[in-house]
C-alpha cells in the first residue's frame, strides 16, 4: 500500500469514534481489559467507574486504535471517550484535527443544539492539548484533540506527530464545566508505559 493512503486511513481512523468509516479500519474493536489498555484517564467523576476498553490493530492500515468509553447516568448520553491513535513506525500525522470539526462529527451530539465555546489550550504529561467547553440541555462538556510522538521531522518528514488522543468528556447533567475543571480533566489524559 503506498504511504499516502496509509496516512489517508489514519484519518479514517477518526471514523471509528464519530460512527463511519469502520469498515476501513478492518475488523471490529475487541474488547479489552482495562489493565492492558495504554489510556489512562483519570477525570474525577470516573475514578470510582470502570469503562469498556477495546483495541483493533489493523496491520494493512499500519494503524492501532484503542479506545475507553464511559455511560453517563441513566444512560442519558454518553460520559466520556478516550481515543488513542498510533501509526506504525514511520507514518505521521499530517494535519492537525480540528476540536470544532471534531465535535460536529461525533454522532452522539448531532442531534443536540449546543453552545459551544472557543477554543482552548492545556498541557498534560503528553504536551499540549487544544480543546473547547460545550454545553446543551442541562449538561456541560469538552471535546479535545491532542497529536505527539515522533514528527518524522529528523527524517525529513513534517508530521505532527505519530499519535493522537481525542474525544470528550460531560459532566453529571447540572454540574458545572469551568476552565479550572476542564484543566483537572484533561491533565488526567495520559499514556502508560
Amino acid at each position: 500500500m503506498r504511504k499516502w493512503a496509509k496516512k489517508a486511513c489514519l484519518a479514517s481512523a477518526l471514523g471509528v469514534l464519530l460512527g463511519a468509516c469502520a469498515e476501513d479500519l478492518g475488523t471490529e474493536l475487541e474488547a479489552l481489559d482495562p489493565n492492558d489498555s495504554k489510556i489512562v484517564f483519570q477525570a474525577p467523576e470516573l475514578r470510582d467507574k470502570v469503562g469498556r476498553f477495546s483495541r483493533n490493530y489493523n496491520a494493512k492500515q499500519s494503524v492501532l486504535i484503542e479506545r475507553a468509553y464511559w455511560v453517563g447516568p441513566e444512560a442519558r448520553h454518553a460520559k466520556a471517550l478516550v481515543q488513542y491513535i498510533k501509526a506504525s513506525p514511520g507514518y505521521h500525522l499530517r494535519r492537525e484535527t480540528d476540536v470544532a470539526d471534531l465535535l460536529e462529527r461525533i454522532t452522539v451530539f448531532q442531534d443536540k443544539s449546543l453552545d459551544v465555546e472557543s477554543e482552548k489550550w492545556a498541557v498534560n504529561g503528553l504536551g499540549r492539548i487544544k480543546y473547547r467547553r460545550f454545553s446543551f440541555d442541562d449538561t456541560n462538556c469538552l471535546v479535545f484533540s491532542q497529536q505527539f510522538g515522533s514528527s518524522g521531522s529528523d527524517l525529513g518528514g513534517g508530521g505532527l506527530g505519530d499519535q493522537q488522543m481525542i474525544g470528550y468528556y460531560c459532566a453529571d447533567p447540572g454540574k458545572s464545566l469551568d476552565a479550572t475543571d476542564a484543566d483537572q480533566i484533561l491533565t488526567s489524559i495520559n499514556l502508560k508505559p
